[in-house]
């Protein structure tokens, strides 16, 4: 298990590296259902966790698809491809959805590794728009905009309705970005070099960096009652607040 679990609607959801999904009785840990799904040959190390609805859950699989199923029964409502699995080797045809999708008033936002960015209506999987991009760390709700950081470091600020970039950030360009997080009227994102940077998610214009040390950041930064928390490959913890230090 290398992804967070997801709790919701009374039950505990589980995305195991192999494929499988499980879903558990919250109150009492016994088991509601599980959905297998195929594993490619090559794939990235990671899953995305799962998001649970009112009525179904959905589920970013390594395949490149989106699955919607069933609280109840497990049962598959809907399937979504996210990109093209064409290419002459296993490393082209790689479109692995391993970051974080959001759900937002009935609407999924999801994005794979060598895929494609989508909206689709979460009740049926209907495409509502789809952009051309590829990140590993998924999405992160800004206002009414999702922040993205694409596979080769550009950070992205998408609006939720047409998938248009409102703003475009390539001074970052192949530091490996974590997924970023948002604080106050910024985002901040940790890079392979153990620095923050802190985005203006107005202007999209970089207006703070710290290095909390050498070893890089790799998971998402997180934030709570206004304080950025980062961990970085050494294990080392650094909190920071805007304008304090």
């Amino acid at each position: 298990i290398v992804s967070a679990p997801a709790i919701g609607q009374g039950m505990v959801v589980v995305m195991t590296n192999d494929g499988r999904s499980y879903a558990y009785d919250a109150a009492s840990g016994e088991r509601r259902w599980v959905v297998d799904s195929a594993v490619p040959a090559l794939s990235l190390r990671g899953n995305a966790q799962p998001i649970i609805g009112d009525q179904l859950t959905f589920l970013g699989q390594a395949n490149g698809r989106v699955r919607a199923v069933n609280n109840e029964s497990g049962e598959t409502v809907w399937e979504a491809q996210l990109g093209d699995t064409s290419g002459r080797t296993e490393l082209e045809r790689m479109i692995d959805i391993d970051g974080q999708m959001m759900l937002i008033k009935g609407d999924l936002f999801a994005v794979g590794f060598g895929s494609k960015a989508q909206a689709l209506a979460a009740d049926s999987g209907r495409i509502l728009w789809t952009r051309d991009l590829s990140s590993y760390t998924g999405l992160t709700l800004t206002g009414s905009a999702l922040l993205v950081t694409t596979s080769s470091g550009e950070v992205l600020n998408l609006d939720t309705r047409s998938g248009s970039a409102l703003w475009k950030q390539d001074a970052l360009q192949y530091r490996f970005l974590s997924t970023p997080a948002k604080q106050d009227d910024t985002v901040v994102v940790g890079d392979f070099d153990g620095y923050l940077h802190w985005i203006s998610i107005e202007s999209g214009e970089i207006v703070a960096r710290a290095r909390p040390g050498k070893k890089g950041i790799r998971s998402a930064p997180v934030v709570a009652d206004g304080i950025v928390y980062a961990l970085d490959l050494d294990g080392s913890l650094s909190a920071y607040a805007l304008g304090g230090g």
